[in-house]
């Protein structure tokens, strides 16, 4: 933003401000260190849902979703596959939350590394070598803008907004987050959550 003197009468005064004209970014909140990522979302399997497939001891995670285009993809993966094994050790996540258990284990390895993993397809054991993927940026990692002129804010999309969104990988544009009661923006009806893709064409 560039000061900018500005004069203004106001009845019989005559007043002189300093306006900042321009878009501010935010300041980055500075990148993660990527860490090694199995490129899938997962569940708990607790123990009711252990009870429900007949083995009561089971204990680990099953995937709800395989990101296309990944090395779990690329490896086999499916959904309603049972992890329960990571190189030979048992994973003992059993309550929701725990899937923390499984993805720390996983960030232990170096991206590239290609773990194998035990897991249970249709009650038949089946054994994996996964590559792991580079993990991708978090939503407080995007750069972020600011418009004071229209007082509104966005940032860059995420994967995960593309992947919860079923957004083609390939979409431009970036996302609003923030747009304040009374501005310009919202005078326009511009709301959170829009995705803005092109400015004058």
């Amino acid at each position: 933003p560039v000061p900018t003197t500005v004069h203004f009468d106001r009845k019989t005064e005559h007043f002189l401000t300093v306006v900042k004209v321009g878009i501010q970014e935010l300041e980055d909140p500075g990148l993660e260190a990527r860490k090694a990522w199995l490129p899938v979302a997962l569940q708990v399997i607790t123990r009711d849902i252990a009870d429900q497939l007949g083995t009561n001891s089971l204990t680990g995670v099953r995937i709800t979703q395989v990101y296309t285009n990944s090395t779990a993809a690329a490896a086999g993966l499916k959904v309603g596959d049972l992890i329960i094994g990571l190189d030979g050790e048992k994973i003992p996540a059993t309550q929701p939350g725990d899937e923390e258990v499984f993805t720390s284990r996983i960030r232990q390895y170096r991206v590239g590394d290609k773990p194998e993993l035990s897991l249970r397809r249709d009650g038949q054991p089946v054994k994996l070598t996964v590559e792991l993927a580079r993990s991708p940026k978090l939503e407080r990692e995007m750069k972020k803008f600011q418009d004071t002129d229209f007082e509104f804010s966005a940032r860059d999309l995420s994967f995960f907004d593309r992947v919860h969104d079923d957004l083609p990988e390939d979409l431009p544009g970036v996302l609003v987050t923030e747009v304040k009661d009374g501005s310009w923006a919202a005078v326009g009806q511009l709301q959170a959550n829009d995705i803005i893709q092109t400015v004058n064409g």
